[in-house]
């Protein structure tokens, strides 16, 4: 982010991409509050033990609502980094 604004006014941001994740095997999904804007401030990865011994991905989406999301699942990847910015959103100039 830099110091400078845009037309809206929001912060000029640069050096962004857009991240596509892709979560497999995915089980322990808990989803609460979920409303008509739910802004992620945050993705949390961590191991943990499953109960045949091996290891789980515990996933906790963060965000600025009160939406609340977690999950488990066998492998996460990053399937996809595009540079630059989302269509839509507070970063367009549109």
């Amino acid at each position: 982010m830099t110091r400078e604004v845009n037309e809206k006014g929001y912060f000029k941001c640069i050096k962004h991409c857009i991240i596509q994740f892709r979560f497999e095997t995915v089980d322990d999904v808990s989803l609460r509050h979920f409303g008509h804007q739910n802004v992620i401030d945050g993705i949390s990865l961590s191991f943990v033990p499953a109960i045949d011994g091996s290891r789980r991905i515990a996933v906790e989406v963060e965000s600025l609502s009160e939406m609340e999301l977690s999950f488990s699942c066998r492998r996460a990847v990053v399937a996809g980094l595009t540079p630059g910015l989302p269509a839509e959103g507070v970063y367009t100039a549109s």
